[in-house]
């Protein structure tokens, strides 16, 4: 959440959480939001309507001062939070990698919504195959491969 968007939540301001230890965290509820702010790496601010601090679980970070692996408190928001975001990284860097161009007869087409129509489904086709079903075989097959065959196979139909 932008610190923009919590300027009306009494909850302690970012720079006051910055100077605080590593794994600090605060929160408030009104009854029915629940916004928790962290320090990490960064601060974090995330705002849930049915999740909490509860149970706090800890996590390794490494310490520059100690030059050795810590563990910090780390609320259960910011854990869900996590474990959901693991898939959308995924495919953010697979939809970048391999960016389609579009050509018309005048121009060329990079961004915006119809190379992104023909690129996510071809994405989430290629992580269905090969990343939520692996196995180890002889042929490993890349982004690049999974994408030239099936706009092979699209333009052969035609």
């Amino acid at each position: 959440m932008r610190n923009s968007r919590t300027r009306k939540i009494p909850i302690m301001p970012v720079d006051e959480v910055k100077k605080k230890h590593r794994g600090f965290f605060d929160h408030v509820c009104n009854g029915t939001v629940y916004v928790c702010r962290w320090n990490d790496n960064a601060v974090v601010t995330l705002a849930s309507n049915h999740l909490t601090h509860h149970p706090t679980g800890s996590v390794q970070r490494y310490s520059q001062s100690q030059k050795k692996h810590v563990k910090i408190r780390m609320p259960e928001i910011l854990r869900r939070y996590n474990t959901s975001m693991g898939g959308v990284d995924i495919s953010d860097k697979l939809l970048s990698s391999y960016r389609p161009r579009l050509k018309s007869k005048n121009l060329v087409i990079t961004q915006g919504i119809a190379p992104r129509e023909f690129h996510c489904p071809i994405t989430s086709g290629f992580q269905k195959r090969y990343h939520n079903t692996f196995s180890p075989s002889k042929t490993s097959a890349n982004h690049s491969d999974w994408t030239k065959s099936i706009s092979t196979r699209n333009l052969e139909n035609k």
